[in-house]
């Protein structure tokens, strides 16, 4: 059973649903972000965002501000649902 995740990449402005294998792993999201390190971020009650921990550096070119949350969030974003105390699952088919 997989889930469905939706990735945002800042560079190009594409949101678009991926899935992610059903389970408690998070090396999906990671391999999805390309980093070392996540951080998880609520967004509303319903859904958590993945980013990327180290993301914020001198050369950073593009990034994410949602209302609420005090800094950027750089790299690509993961959204899902679940409010990261326990595994992810699919998040509705609208963002």
């Amino acid at each position: 059973m997989k889930q469905t995740a939706y990735l945002l990449d800042p560079e190009t402005t594409i949101f678009r649903a991926v899935e992610l294998p059903a389970g408690i792993s998070f090396k999906p999201i990671y391999d999805l972000i390309g980093c070392r390190l996540i951080e998880v971020v609520r967004f509303d009650e319903r859904h958590s965002l993945f980013a990327d921990e180290e993301g914020l550096h001198d050369s950073l070119t593009a990034f994410t501000i949602f209302e609420g949350y005090p800094q950027p969030l750089a790299g690509k974003l993961v959204l899902v649902g679940g409010d990261g105390s326990e595994p992810y699952y699919s998040a509705p088919d609208q963002p």
